[in-house]
């Protein structure tokens, strides 16, 4: 069947907790739970045709509920920091949840991936099937201003994509930044670390972070720096080199005109088993975060 639906548990409130399946023909499988909108697995074949599961889950939502990295969460209403968790629209500020430091990180401690969101599946007219998460997040959710109704999409294509597709309106102006936070071993879930993986970066500027994480608002040209990566990179030579453990932002390059168009911002290959990821956006920059501070246990 492309799409199936399972329980997966239950939150303490009650609230029962689905876990949603999709299967292409062409082999991509993915399983995300309504928790978070979190993928769970993404199954990809090999050079072989062999399937491995390429993002790091856990096993039952007891786990989930028991703290975790963002494992695959829908992220947001802002993903990243904002500086002294505030910020002013229209001479008005507003004063949010400091979760990280003296920071925001991710919406806070209720943000969006706390969340249980309703799910509707379906297929494509082609037979692509696809799992649609739907909140809706109250005004003044997280400190945030208006009421924000959020669709969030993922759908397994013909061409052997996972296609991630946002959509939002709000009753106020608000800040809005969502991501989908998975972490990605293209050698496999308990492979062992993504060193060996090689990634580029179309992007000729980034901005560095602070050693808190928040972004130093000077942007730089990669040329000469250790930040590099327009060409292949091992990983493991590229966080030898960068500062911190945060990841630095890059920027797309982009012409004017292709502001709005969806463009290549990466490319990452595991030469071992072939597998290679490319990341399309039309967003203007992406943010590169290796995880080297994640625990090795989880």
């Amino acid at each position: 069947m492309p799409v199936a639906r399972t329980a997966f548990g239950t939150m303490p409130d009650g609230t029962s907790v689905d876990e949603i399946s999709l299967q292409h023909p062409n082999g991509l499988m993915l399983k995300a739970i309504q928790y978070g909108g979190i993928i769970r697995e993404l199954h990809v074949p090999d050079r072989n045709g062999d399937l491995g599961d390429i993002v790091l889950g856990l096993p039952t939502l007891e786990a989930y509920l028991d703290g975790h990295p963002m494992f695959g969460t829908i992220t947001g209403r802002v993903a990243g920091r904002i500086t002294g968790g505030t910020f002013r629209i229209d001479d008005q500020e507003y004063a949010l949840e400091q979760n990280n430091g003296g920071n925001l990180l991710h919406g806070g401690s209720q943000a969006l991936d706390k969340q249980v969101w309703d799910a509707e599946t379906g297929e494509s007219e082609s037979g692509e099937p696809f799992v649609t998460f739907h909140h809706i997040s109250p005004d003044g959710a997280c400190g945030f201003p208006g009421e924000l109704d959020i669709q969030v999409t993922y759908q397994l294509t013909d061409a052997s994509e996972l296609k991630i597709s946002y959509e939002a309106t709000t009753t106020k102006r608000t800040p809005l930044s969502l991501t989908n936070h998975s972490y990605f071993n293209l050698a496999g879930e308990g492979s062992g670390a993504i060193e060996n993986h090689m990634l580029q970066i179309h992007a000729d500027r980034y901005v560095p972070s602070e050693d808190d994480g928040t972004l130093t608002g000077i942007m730089k040209d990669v040329t000469g720096t250790p930040n590099d990566a327009r060409e292949p990179r091992r990983i493991g030579d590229l966080i030898a080199t960068i500062r911190g453990q945060h990841g630095e932002h890059y920027f797309v390059n982009r012409t004017e005109d292709e502001v709005k168009l969806l463009k290549p911002a990466a490319r990452v290959e595991e030469p071992d088993t072939g597998r290679v990821m490319e990341v399309f956006t039309t967003a203007s920059s992406v943010q590169f975060y290796s995880a080297v501070a994640l625990d090795e246990k989880v």
